[in-house]
């Protein structure tokens, strides 16, 4: 799945400050190629792309985790796109 793509995106709201329990365990399944584990070479050559939105707070905590994880992948280039909108 990854190791065949050019770039990665990862998409997801914000849940209660951090990612959704979806994008958890697929990050949680791809933590077998983590550099400290198996490092891949085809992922130093990967851009990542972050986007996400809340209601409220939590965007930036978010990306941060998302970012994080893709570091440990071995992604070198990571841009990202959050939006936090009010309720009214």
């Amino acid at each position: 799945m990854a190791e065949k793509a050019d770039l990665i995106i990862l998409a997801t709201p914000v849940f209660v400050g951090s990612c959704t329990s979806g994008m958890k365990a697929l990050l949680d399944h791809l933590a077998y190629m983590w550099l400290v584990h198996r490092p891949n070479d085809n992922m130093f050559k990967k851009v990542g792309l972050i986007i996400t939105t809340a209601g409220g707070s939590g965007v930036k905590a978010t990306v941060k985790v998302l970012k994080q994880n893709l570091f440990y992948l071995g992604v070198p280039q990571v841009f990202n796109y959050g939006v936090t909108t009010k309720m009214v």
